[in-house]
């Protein structure tokens, strides 16, 4: 393929695009060893709100974002 084709074909077919704002936060229980790390991504266009209770809930849900993005 010459690098032109290849040039166009990205052309012709624009790209997936995710923006979302991250907020994050500590919370905390009765002691200082109870800390529990809240995430929550908003989306700037829709205003719709994800929220996750946990790192690996955030990640997870990227990750299936990404790996189910229609090709």
């Amino acid at each position: 393929m010459s690098e032109s084709a290849h040039v166009e074909g990205l052309v012709s077919r624009p790209p997936h695009y995710y923006s979302y704002l991250l907020r994050f936060w500590e919370e905390r229980g009765d002691t200082d060893t109870e800390r529990i790390w809240r995430f929550m991504l908003q989306d700037p266009q829709t205003q719709e709100r994800f929220g996750f209770a946990d790192w690996d809930t955030l990640t997870l849900w990227i990750r299936e974002k990404i790996l189910h993005s229609e090709v």
